[in-house]
Order: C-alpha cells, then structure tokens, then sequence
C-alpha cells in the first residue's frame, strides 16, 4: 500500500476521476429532474420521484459485471447506446406529447419516468464514466 508501484497508478486513476465527475455528464437529469418531474404534475413529490434517476445508474452499475461476463465490450457498450437512443427518444415524446397537451397525462409521465430510468440504467449499464 505505500509503494510507489501502487500509489503512482492509484493517483492517476483519482485524478482521471475527479476529472470526470467534473465535467458533469449526468448533472442535466440531476439537476433538473425535481423540475421536471414537477413540471409534468406526478401526485408524488418531484424529489421523491427524481430519486428514478441515480436509481437507474445502480442498477446499471449492478448488471454491468453480470453482462459483461455473458457478451463481449463492443456488444454491450452498443447495448447501452442502444438503450439510451430509445430512452432519449422516450423524453423527447414526452415533451412532445406535453407541448400538444396529449391526452391521458398519464402516458407523458411514464414516458419521463421511463426515460429518465431508462437513460441512467444504460449509462450506468455501459460503465458511464469508466468507459472514458
């Protein structure tokens, strides 16, 4: 632990990740996921229910190790776009749906909730940051 062949590797890999969480690649959900979930008018509370957002990054964290044992990199890093392309899309008609006043609000609360899960699950299924 004090030698310098594991702590030189070791503050790279602190300094690589202070930088990464730095430039602030999830904080647009973060941030504005309480107005969001309260601009669409979920009966329960925006915070309480942004909480879908760091959940979907756990979970994807969770399943990363188990896929990556069953597929290869390039096959599971496609799958995590592939998921995040369909959960953009889902946000996008969501507002869609909102800017066209689409009837039951229902479906446009899913599709947020859904989207939001949706994009964290697979950036944090594609090791999000990790992968930089």
């Amino acid at each position: 632990w004090t030698k310098r062949n594991f702590l030189q590797p070791l503050g790279i890999l602190m300094f690589m990740m202070f930088c990464i969480a730095l430039t602030g690649v999830d904080c647009p959900l973060n941030f504005y996921g309480p107005s969001m979930f309260k601009e669409f008018g979920f009966t329960i509370s925006p915070t309480l229910i942004s909480c879908i957002i760091p959940l979907g990054q756990l979970l994807g964290y969770i399943f990363a190790p188990f896929l990556m044992s069953v597929i290869s990199k390039k096959k599971q890093y496609l799958l995590a776009c592939i998921i995040m392309t369909a959960a953009s899309c889902s946000l996008a008609l969501s507002y869609y749906a909102k800017s066209v006043n689409f009837q039951p609000i229902i479906v446009q609360q899913v599709g947020l909730a859904v989207g939001s899960l949706g994009l964290t699950f697979g950036y944090g299924v594609g090791f999000g940051a990790g992968t930089v």
